[in-house]
């Protein structure tokens, strides 16, 4: 069942349901730790939400916002391996090397799905995202 708030829900309510033409590209990317922890955490109706992944301002920006976590993400996971490499006896460096490499996984799952979506216009490829990263949802904050 999807939360009664998630981010779709919430612009609706603030803006109506043409909320994406009066969001700007930065609103929207400074929400895709929000959306992908929703989506992960199957609180997204696509029934109901699901035509605004259809819209390009709010797709294009959702993969610019993902693509500069993923990078960030990425940079950090890099640095940490090489940091465990020189000093592995770090108290849980393990621990957050893997955490790092698993929000690395989640976002490169995701931003491959949006792809996907964005070229063939198909929300169906975004329906099965919870029950595929689920277990990976204390992951995301």
């Amino acid at each position: 069942m999807a939360a009664k708030n998630n981010y779709f829900k919430q612009n609706i309510d603030k803006f109506g349901e043409q909320f994406v033409s009066l969001v700007t590209p930065e609103q929207i990317q400074g929400q895709v730790k929000r959306i992908i922890k929703e989506l992960v955490k199957g609180e997204i109706e696509f029934e109901k939400y699901g035509k605004y992944f259809l819209d390009l301002k709010l797709i294009d920006n959702l993969i610019i916002g993902i693509r500069s976590e993923l990078d960030d993400y990425s940079l950090y996971s890099a640095a940490v391996t090489f940091y465990r490499m020189h000093y592995p006896n770090t108290p849980n460096i393990t621990i957050r090397e893997n955490h790092l490499q698993t929000l690395c996984y989640i976002y490169q799952v995701i931003l491959h799905k949006l792809e996907l979506v964005r070229e063939t216009q198909n929300i169906g490829y975004l329906s099965d995202t919870s029950a595929l990263l689920y277990n990976y949802r204390n992951h995301l904050k």
